[in-house]
């Protein structure tokens, strides 16, 4: 009986630890990648919303809109990059803006979630790169940090952006999701 109970104790674990890989496991504010916009959405309301495209493909466009940000539970904004068909999320993204001009404590905040995210996904690879410059601020006077725990279909970031006082955003501390079809679609197509 002990034997028998051991194997399907095993047996749940291997199955949870293997489901806990997957980016679609993981999400913000309710809503998971995969998903379409449009369950959520009138297509009308969606249709609406001014898309930002890319310089080299419009296969992926994103979604930034106050439509979005109403009755947020964990962020002060949210994000989507959805193919522009069907809606369907490929990357989404939470921000705080709670660390305007707190750098440190931004990154104190970034570790500690990064490590409660990194505790859902043991079997993962990670990556924590350096502060850096900013790609988007030429000038290299803003600078971000940002973490990555690479899934088998997906990555997840936590990021820290300190931008210089010239530059229009607001800094933040983001937690977004990505599909693999997103990375490769950035990283390969859309520059």
């Amino acid at each position: 009986m002990k034997k028998l109970l051991g194997i399907v104790v095993l047996g749940l674990l291997l199955s949870l630890s293997a489901k806990a890989d997957d980016i679609r496991d993981f999400e913000i504010e309710g809503v998971s990648i995969g998903e379409s916009l449009l369950d959520k959405y009138n297509k009308n309301v969606l249709d609406n919303i001014e898309k930002y495209y890319y310089p080299n493909s419009k296969k992926i466009v994103g979604l930034y809109s106050e439509v979005f940000n109403k009755n947020l539970n964990n962020y002060d904004a949210i994000q989507f990059s959805v193919t522009p068909e069907d809606y369907k999320i490929e990357a989404i993204a939470g921000m705080n803006y709670e660390f305007q001009n707190k750098q440190e404590e931004c990154y104190r905040k970034m570790e500690k979630i990064f490590d409660e995210i990194l505790s859902l996904f043991p079997n993962s690879k990670t990556i924590k790169d350096k502060e850096s410059p900013h790609d988007a601020d030429s000038s290299g006077k803003s600078v971000g940090k940002v973490y990555k725990i690479n899934l088998d279909n997906g990555v997840i970031r936590v990021a820290c952006t300190d931008w210089a006082e010239n530059i229009p955003r607001r800094d933040s501390l983001k937690i977004s999701i990505h599909t693999i079809k997103h990375i490769n679609w950035i990283n390969n197509e859309a520059y």
